[in-house]
């Protein structure tokens, strides 16, 4: 399964790795190549891994940079399914940060256009 998901994701653009953590934080399910293939098997927690501390029920998902890896990582845990596991969405810090870096050049864009529109839009009509 997380290796259908990572390669639906690739054609999307994504570089994704899909991991499983069981509830001691080492790494259960994950893909068996990509940039992250070597966690598979690994204690992340004792490694010092911040998606990998152990959170209570009901904990909501987030985002983290572990600096270590050079990654942004999403996780989330897996409730009432499996109490204390989780998973984690595992991304090259650089390649999310490209598509930060180039949705913000868009809102800039937008920003301007929206700006230069409405200064052309207010100057059509008289001043009261």
């Amino acid at each position: 399964m997380v290796h259908r998901l990572r390669r639906n994701l690739s054609e999307l653009g994504l570089t994704v790795d899909l991991l499983i953590l069981d509830e001691r934080g080492w790494v259960i399910g994950g893909p068996p190549e990509g940039p992250f293939a070597e966690l598979l098997g690994r204690d992340l927690r004792a490694a010092g891994w911040l998606a990998a501390r152990p959170r209570g029920p009901g904990a909501r998902p987030r985002f983290v940079r572990e600096p270590d890896a050079a990654a942004l990582v999403g996780f989330a845990g897996l409730g009432a399914v499996r109490p204390g596991w989780s998973t984690l969405a595992v991304e090259p810090l650089d390649e999310a940060l490209a598509r930060c870096t180039a949705c913000s050049s868009a809102c800039a864009l937008c920003s301007g256009l929206c700006h230069w529109s409405g200064s052309r839009w207010r100057s059509c009509w008289p001043s009261a």
